[in-house]
């Protein structure tokens, strides 16, 4: 059975299953799974053809997270559109890119995105969380004839990288990518109950993108925040009570700051993380603060995610002796060591830079 199949399957297991919480309301994944299929009728409606970019402004908000579930169940191409940017931004971005279709929350349907949309002819649909619904915008029920780019060969996730070399650039992550995705969120937390999370990645990263296919494959409760901070996190950790918490190196520095005690991370066994260095420093206060163990991971968007990590089992054979480093290579993935110079292969207990096999984001090494 391939990804989407697999994915199809676990939105149709158990409907009372919670899958996220929002604002102290449970979403089973019988309603989410009624928006997702609500998402992918209303395209159809729309005559959106399935080679057409579908762009969603995504927040980290369950009926953005059901709409793009359904998305990636029906193997419909789905482009991110960052929510922190200016509406002309946003509207530009639509301008430039021409989608068959567009998908926003309320909030973000403003004149400026209005004006984009209709210019290019794009069907749209707004989520609204007050009422729970996911509606075609009045006007804009079907898409317009026009040209527009269509998708070629493989279909997946477009997901903008973190733009520090420049503009963030649009990465193809295919969507056979998403079970590598799910494998390694499974590994790095082998033995560790996964019943409870609490998102601190944005959807519109790869990150936060590979954390709610898991979340939904491996049956996993979410709880979202609109964007992280202490007093909502902290609230949701004393009443979820996880065995593990995840983010970048800055949920930690803000959890020191706020005087965050021990026994309200009582039940917090691991923090894995990424996205930035955790300095050696930072892992000595936080473990020594909290009495838990950082588990750390390397990846990028232009990887299609982590391709070196720390395990549980890493960590009590290695935790002093090799303080620092970002663990090793996951299972199965080709990752030598090259000469800085000569871009040849290191030999056995040399030193250089890893150099992963990325096909398909780079064509090559």
């Amino acid at each position: 059975m391939n990804f989407i199949a697999q994915l199809r399957a676990s939105l149709n297991g158990a409907p009372a299953h919670n899958l996220f919480e929002y604002r102290r309301r449970d979403y089973p994944r019988g309603e989410i799974n009624a928006l997702a299929e609500r998402t992918i009728s209303l395209l159809d409606a729309a005559q959106v053809p399935h080679d057409a970019r579908i762009g969603v402004v995504v927040r980290n908000r369950p009926l953005h997270a059901a709409a793009m579930l359904g998305l990636i169940a029906y193997g419909r191409a789905l482009t991110t559109i960052y929510a922190i940017q200016s509406p002309e931004a946003m509207a530009a971005e639509v301008e430039e890119t021409r989608f068959g279709a567009v998908i926003a929350d309320l909030r973000d349907w403003t004149p400026a995105l209005e004006a984009a949309v209709r210019a290019t002819g794009a069907a749209a649909i707004l989520l609204d969380h007050d009422a729970i619904a996911i509606e075609a915008a009045a006007g804009f029920e079907r898409m317009e004839p026009g040209p527009r780019p269509l998708i070629e060969g493989e279909r997946g996730i477009e997901i903008l990288s973190s733009g520090t070399t420049g503009k963030p650039k649009r990465i193809l992550f295919p969507f056979r990518m998403l079970t590598r995705a799910v494998e390694s969120v499974a590994a790095a937390r082998t033995g560790i109950d996964p019943e409870a999370d609490i998102l601190t990645w944005p959807y519109g990263g790869i990150g936060g993108m590979c954390n709610l296919v898991a979340g939904v494959m491996l049956e996993r409760h979410t709880t979202l925040l609109d964007k992280f901070n202490v007093p909502e996190w902290i609230e949701a950790v004393r009443k979820h009570r996880p065995k593990f918490l995840s983010g970048p190196p800055t949920v930690a520095r803000m959890a020191l700051d706020a005087g965050v005690t021990r026994e309200d991370m009582a039940s917090v066994q691991y923090f894995f993380g990424g996205g930035a260095a955790f300095s050696p420093e930072l892992q000595d206060e936080f473990e020594a603060a909290y009495d838990v163990k950082v588990i750390w991971a390397y990846g990028a968007t232009a990887f299609c995610g982590t391709i070196i990590s720390w395990t549980p089992a890493l960590y009590e054979a290695y935790r002093h002796s090799k303080r620092g480093p970002i663990g090793k290579a996951l299972p199965c993935l080709q990752l030598p060591a090259t000469d800085p110079e000569t871009g040849e292969p290191v030999a056995a207990g040399g030193v250089g830079p890893p150099d992963p096999l990325a096909p398909v984001a780079t064509g090559g090494w």
